[in-house]
């Protein structure tokens, strides 16, 4: 997507060869994504297919958060490079669009996915020192990493920015199979 976005919306010329790997990739992904959905359905032939339907309707959302990811990546690279906006001051103005978004958000739907508000509450208050420890390691998590997202974003582009993003995905896989097969645990952790 943010290849698409930066030829429509950057009018940048792409190389052959980035055309060729965003084709070989895409299709890969397709052909994946349907052989789950089609190994799904014919588990559940004479089921009810509520399976399937989770399946496909969470397809479509990671094609939906694909396109909003690339567009606010493309328009990251926009305010950093057309602007003298400072790459700490955007990320800090997303990070307040989402709080000011995203708690309202969490209190309305969080009970139609089988979240109740309370019980995390309860959860959190239970142990004050475990949750204050937590919330302070995924804030400096995320602060660590938008920097340096955001920065790759202004010195390069938005779809430089997501190739590198995408070796993330192979870090996760790399250690889940470390994990599984160095790891001397019972429950087997990690990826087989």
């Amino acid at each position: 997507m943010s290849v698409f976005a930066s030829r429509i919306i950057r009018k940048r010329l792409v190389s052959n060869t980035r055309w060729i790997g965003v084709s070989i990739l895409a299709v890969g992904l397709i052909l994946v994504g349907f052989a789950n959905v089609l190994q799904e359905r014919e588990k559940e032939e004479k089921a009810d297919g509520e399976n399937f339907r989770q399946l496909m309707i969470g397809n479509l959302l990671i094609f939906a958060q694909c396109i909003f990811s690339a567009t606010q990546d493309i328009t990251e690279e926009i305010f950093l490079q057309e602007t003298d906006m400072p790459a700490t001051l955007l990320l800090g103005m997303e990070g307040l669009f989402g709080f000011i978004f995203g708690v309202p958000l969490y209190f309305c739907f969080a009970s139609s996915f089988g979240e109740s508000p309370s019980d995390t509450w309860a959860v959190l208050s239970s142990s004050p020192l475990k949750a204050g420890s937590a919330v302070v390691c995924l804030l400096l998590l995320v602060l660590i990493t938008g920097i340096f997202n955001i920065i790759a974003t202004e010195v390069t582009s938005s779809m430089s920015r997501n190739v590198w993003k995408n070796f993330r995905t192979i870090l996760v896989w790399v250690f889940g199979l470390l994990i599984f097969y160095v790891g001397e645990n019972d429950d087997r952790f990690g990826e087989e």
